[in-house]
Parts: structure tokens; C-alpha cells; sequence
């Protein structure tokens, strides 16, 4: 049975997969690395965490917790910040919410209702245009 994360790989790769190209990345050498890089035409390249997490029962309880980004997961994106633009997906139930990567501090104690707020997408169609630019040019 495949894990909550990698279903919500399973679910972005079925989505965005003939649109964009997507490759999944484990990478053992360099912790804290994103698990998606995804490629647009014009070789637009960012980089996406995946996180998953089940709804709180309570408002106020931060979704993602100590489950959330890991010290390394929080400083790759500290720097990749100096250099382009990240992603962390974040996967709760049915719903996504995509969060800027500069917000990696921040991210593990946000509430569902700061997630919403934050989100700079939160469907398939919104997270094509968040990572392939023209892609609403196009359309």
C-alpha cells in the first residue's frame, strides 16, 4: 500500500504529468533536497516538497507540526530562495495547498486556515500556471 506522500505524487503526476515534466527525486546524497522538479517549456525548472498530513481535529492545531519540513528541508530552501522560486505542496485530505518555499520557517505551525491563506494555488490548473508561466498564455 503506498504511503499518504506518494499517493499525492500519484495524484499531482496523473494531473500536471503530460503537461510538464515531472521527476520524482530521492535523493540520498543531498538531504533535504525537494522530491519534484518539475520542467515547463522554455526549461522553466522548480522545485517542489511534497508534505501530506490528515485534517486536525481542532482550527487552531498546526497541520503539518513536527511532521512538517525538517531542519535541512527548511535550509535548502533558505537558499534556493537567493536563486529562484520553491514550492511546498501540501496535501490534506482531498485538498492541496501550495505554499511559497520562502515561508519554510513558518510553514510546519500554520493552521488549516493559514494554509488557505497562504496558498498560491490550490487545484491541479493553478499549480500548472504556478509552474509553467506561459502556460495561461497559451490557453
Amino acid at each position: 500500500m503506498r504511503l499518504p506522500e506518494q499517493r499525492l505524487w500519484d495524484r499531482m503526476r496523473k494531473a500536471l504529468g503530460g503537461k510538464l515534466r515531472l521527476e520524482r527525486v530521492e535523493n540520498l546524497v543531498s538531504v533535504g533536497d525537494p522530491d519534484v522538479t518539475s520542467t515547463a517549456p522554455g526549461n522553466w525548472v522548480t522545485r517542489v516538497e511534497l508534505k501530506w498530513a490528515p485534517l486536525p481535529k481542532r482550527r487552531s492545531t498546526a497541520v503539518l507540526g513536527r511532521d512538517g519540513l525538517s531542519l535541512a528541508q527548511r535550509n535548502w530552501h533558505l537558499e534556493h530562495k537567493r536563486f529562484g522560486v520553491s514550492y511546498v505542496l501540501v496535501g490534506v485530505e482531498s485538498a492541496i495547498f501550495t505554499i511559497d518555499g520562502a515561508l519554510h520557517d513558518e510553514i510546519n505551525s500554520f493552521t488549516i486556515d493559514e494554509l488557505r491563506e497562504h496558498s498560491m494555488a490550490n487545484n491541479w490548473e493553478e499549480l500548472h500556471t504556478l509552474l509553467d508561466p506561459s502556460w495561461k498564455r497559451k490557453a
